[in-house]
């Protein structure tokens, strides 16, 4: 129940939601007034930029049904007008809600007189991605092929000010460099396909407050869902919004302001980064036939590193981004920067990165697409081509160009030694990357180097991926790096495999196996996208068996003894015996066997 106020006090509450509800509209007219512009200047069509010059240019909004994108979808039928606007939900059908979000949505675009498209995609909850990535990259399909579908060039986003403080913060904390602390822009030009027409992302909201969502939607009368899956700090954007950030805003009031001003910073230096790399392309490009992105004269980057690695390291960074690949982890890029100062010139260089083959021939570099090879299937492939560049673990989201001065210092003082402990770093696992964990029931167990989270989920004997949780209680978890000979079996009467064998039969590719190899105590137990180890799981799920129906038979045997006894029979006694044991050990098994799933999250950092 909510009190009256006072007429003063509600006069105030007006004021403030008149206030906000200003702030949202002028927030959206702006977006929608650069994007017209935009639009017109971006044409090439004479039809189109007639359309456009009238306000015809549509829109869509991304509408999950929660506040956000229930706030943008009102205002953005408000300014932009509702016959130019559709409303786009995506189902993805993790939730048991979603149906009724989907029909909420649906209803939402209905009564502000918008057009509507669903579209529904299927998300594997083991994927390498993780399930909140796995989720976000089906959303963002999904969203941009109904864009297509629609011929809508222009999609509103509902971030705002909040979620922009969240992902600055995540990424501080796993130590990205400015592209990362960048965090998401206002505007962005996405490639959905090639030779789609692109689509632009605008955030209208991205530099307001939740707190004035919150209090426009209240003056609008609007109605939102709310994701169960948001309260789950296991989730570590959750666990920041509801653990990091509310004692931070009592201290800091203004820290979303400070943090998007830091966030723009970053961006701008970035840019300029990208501007200087540019110029530097144009020195290095090689010209090759038809559209293909550029190829590098390798010997002219080698000049270019002699004068500045820092330039040299920039413009690599961005020629991979060129080919709309992410950036490589530090280490991974250390052995790339490495292998091309080192390569003979008459000898081919080939690494492969998201999907492409790094290729060397004649002083001329080029990423081609992977192709499958007559009897090889693609991650054999990828094996060969990394036979001398073994995987390394880190960081794939950004491109840490801050590190470069260090690289330098490190060339600068004894070569021979840099190399050599390179070649070592490549060759096996960082030694000073063992993370332990005394496990007491604890349900997640953060993992920072490798920017993920182990979770620790409650199941069932029917779960094949079981594993008992006394035994996490018998020995310290630990989590590092793979440095090569480790194996494991992952399936009744299967033999023992390496690492490096299961990862090739189960089609991971090589930048899909920066995960930790989870152990308990010495003994391997867990390896994400590969699973239990059952020489470990097996056996403990028996020892624990065993235990627990000991323990049940016991304590069964004693009850029945004590009652057959009060009874004062022998018979009594010899029943009660039979049936306390029989009875104790059935409930010593199953009542008292926690089972646990180990599943690996990675962290995700715009929902």
């Amino acid at each position: 129940m909510h009190s009256l106020a006072s007429p003063d006090v509600s006069r105030k509450h007006a004021d403030a939601n008149r206030a906000s509800g200003a702030r949202v509209v002028a927030s959206v007219r702006s977006a929608n007034s650069d994007e017209a512009s935009k639009g017109i200047s971006d044409s090439d069509d004479a039809a189109a930029t007639d359309r456009m010059s009238d306000g015809a240019l549509r829109v869509a909004i991304a509408l999950s049904g929660g506040l956000d994108s229930s706030v943008l979808l009102d205002a953005t039928a408000r300014v932009v007008g509702a016959s130019r606007c559709i409303a786009l939900h995506v189902h993805h059908g993790l939730s048991p809600h979603a149906d009724a979000w989907l029909d909420h949505a649906r209803e939402a675009a209905r009564a502000a007189d918008v057009a509507f498209d669903a579209r529904r995609v299927t998300v594997a909850r083991d994927d390498d991605a993780g399930i909140e990535g796995a989720a976000r990259d089906a959303r963002y399909r999904a969203l941009f092929e109904m864009c297509e579908g629609a011929d809508v060039p222009v999609m509103f986003l509902g971030h705002h000010a909040d979620d922009q403080a969240e992902t600055f913060l995540l990424q501080a904390v796993r130590g990205a460099g400015l592209r990362g602390l960048a965090s998401m822009p206002a505007i962005a030009q996405i490639d959905s396909k090639p030779k789609s027409p692109a689509v632009r992302i605008v955030r209208p909201l991205l530099d307001l407050p939740r707190s004035i969502l919150i209090e426009y939607a209240h003056s609008r009368g609007l109605q939102w869902i709310d994701d169960e899956s948001n309260d789950d700090v296991r989730y570590v954007r959750n666990a920041l919004r509801h653990e990091v950030i509310p004692p931070l805003a009592r201290r800091f009031p203004s820290f979303r302001e400070g943090l998007a001003r830091s966030a723009r910073h970053a961006a701008d230096a970035q840019a300029l980064l990208d501007e200087y790399a540019a110029m530097d392309m144009q020195s290095l490009k090689v010209q090759m036939e038809g559209d293909a992105p550029p190829a590098l004269s390798l010997s002219e980057w080698r000049l270019l590193d002699i004068a500045s690695p820092l330039r040299a390291a920039n413009v690599l960074r961005y020629w991979i981004r060129a080919y709309g690949m992410r950036a490589m982890s530090v280490a991974r890029f250390d052995s790339l920067v490495g292998r091309l100062r080192s390569a003979a010139s008459d000898r081919p260089l080939s690494c492969s990165h998201e999907g492409r083959l790094l290729r060397h021939y004649r002083d001329v570099l080029t990423w081609e697409t992977a192709r499958r090879h007559a009897g090889r299937d693609d991650s054999e492939l990828d094996e060969v081509l990394n036979e001398s560049l073994n995987e390394s673990f880190g960081d794939e989201s950004d491109s840490h160009f801050d590190h470069a001065a260090d690289r330098h210092n490190d060339r600068s003082s004894d070569p021979a030694l840099v190399q050599s402990s390179r070649r070592q770093r490549d060759r096996a696992g960082d030694p000073a990357l063992d993370w332990r964990l005394d496990w007491t029931g604890q349900p997640v167990w953060h993992l920072p180097p490798w920017h993920g989270t182990l979770v620790f989920v409650p199941t069932d004997v029917t779960d094949p991926e079981r594993v008992p949780a006394a035994r996490l209680r018998d020995r310290v978890l630990r989590a590092v790096q793979r440095s090569g000979g480790e194996r494991m079996r992952v399936g009744a009467g299967r033999p023992s495999r390496s690492l490096k064998n299961l990862f090739q039969e189960a089609g991971l590719p090589s930048w899909r196996r920066d995960v930790p190899v989870i152990l308990l105590g010495d003994a391997v137990l867990y390896v994400p996208g590969l699973g239990l180890n059952r020489d470990v799981a097996v056996l403990d799920s028996k020892t624990n068996l065993q235990t627990d129906a000991r323990t049940g038979s016991e304590a069964g045997t004693q009850a029945g003894t004590q009652a057959g006894t009060q009874a004062g029979t022998q018979a009594g006694t010899q029943a009660g015996t039979q049936a306390g044991t029989q009875a104790g050990t059935q409930a010593g098994t199953q009542a008292q066997t926690e089972w646990l799933r180990l599943e690996w999250r990675e962290d995700a950092l715009i929902a």
